[in-house]
């Protein structure tokens, strides 16, 4: 990336930057994608361009090139769309969190770079905490693999006290951002800055979940409690807010650090596709590299998720996140089918 980033301006330099340029995508990224897949994406980036909808085999086609080409082609694309775009002047006073100092951020932002992940050193205060659970009592909820089928598939509220018989109840989309305090938290502007500074381009939330989650025998595919690696869009950041005290015991967070960055996701493992990995394929293939997060309620967690990642199942308690995504478009983000017969999971 390097490589794209340093274009000359003049010739015959420019002859030679493109031979080389030219060259390494060869090797890297079109020689491994069939012509239908490349296809199948440019008509999608196409359709997006007058629709704002990524076609579901566009996006299915977008997996693979990320696959077959260890991350690079997505990163290729995204250098294409928003490599000139500049993040706008810091904002780095925030209703929630204050004034954060530079130093502070950049710390931040080259621990994020480096690793893939980074808890942020300040919380959200215990009253903002508070509200945000009294609002998630009252919304709706759809809930995900049910551990009684008499139980019914959405309801209209919950209480934690006296949980539905499920893994994990995820709040009705429309119902997150809809809720003022939630959007505020989605909007702060040192969270905004940060994701853009990160990103290198303008950011702003594009979607965002809430869910909790309860106490089961073992891990759930179907609730991302197994490792995998998400491909939401070319390039995101999502941040994960803790609700509840999360403990070793409640969920905490994985994630396999480094792994975001193209070429280093084990090439056997990728040969998956966009699969769940198991703990023990995926200490074979990244030993020591697993980072568990736990922590007060409060707690701000930014993740570049290309990176493997999971949420741990619970063994008791529950557990409440708010997890609002950043990106500069929804390129690519599509909500159906991420291959035959699996359904999208929110993380």
């Amino acid at each position: 990336m390097e490589l794209l980033g340093a274009a000359p301006s003049h010739r015959p330099q420019i002859d030679a930057w493109h031979r080389e340029v030219s060259g390494l995508l060869q090797s890297l990224v079109t020689s491994r994608l069939s012509s239908d897949d490349m296809a199948s994406i440019l008509a999608g980036l196409a359709s997006f361009r007058s629709t704002g909808v990524t076609p579901e085999k566009t996006q299915l086609s977008l997996v693979k090139a990320y696959c077959q080409s260890s991350g690079l082609f997505q990163e290729l694309l995204h250098h294409i769309f928003f490599g000139q775009a500049v993040a706008s002047a810091p904002r780095r006073d925030s209703e929630f969190f204050g004034h954060i100092d530079g130093n502070s951020i950049a710390k931040i932002l080259s621990e994020l770079d480096e690793t893939g992940y980074c808890v942020l050193p300040f919380r959200l205060g215990r009253d903002i905490v508070d509200a945000v659970k009294r609002n998630s009592l009252s919304i709706g909820y759809s809930l995900r693999e049910r551990l009684d089928e008499s139980v019914p598939k959405a309801i209209p509220s919950i209480d934690p006290a006296a949980p539905p018989s499920c893994v994990a109840a995820y709040a009705n989309n429309g119902q997150v951002l809809a809720d003022p305090l939630l959007k505020s938290i989605a909007e702060d502007p040192l969270i905004l800055h940060l994701a853009a500074s990160h990103l290198k381009t303008e950011a702003i939330p594009i979607d965002a979940t809430l869910w909790y989650s309860f106490p089961s025998k073992s891990p759930s595919s179907e609730s991302a409690q197994l490792f995998h690696f998400d491909l939401d869009t070319l390039r995101w950041l999502k941040v994960f807010y803790y609700l509840t005290d999360v403990n070793t015991e409640s969920g905490p967070h994985l994630y396999i650090k480094g792994t975001h960055k193209p070429g280093v996701k084990d090439a056997e493992l990728l040969k998956k596709g966009y699969a769940r990995i198991l703990d023990s394929e995926m200490e074979s293939a990244h030993p020591g590299k697993k980072v568990s997060i736990t922590g007060p309620a409060g707690t701000v967690i930014l993740g570049d998720t290309r990176c493997f990642h999971k949420g741990t199942h619970l063994k008791s308690g529950h557990r409440l996140i708010f997890s609002p995504i950043y990106a500069p478009s929804k390129i690519g983000y599509f909500h159906g089918s991420r291959g035959p017969g699996e359904s999208v999971p929110a993380r």
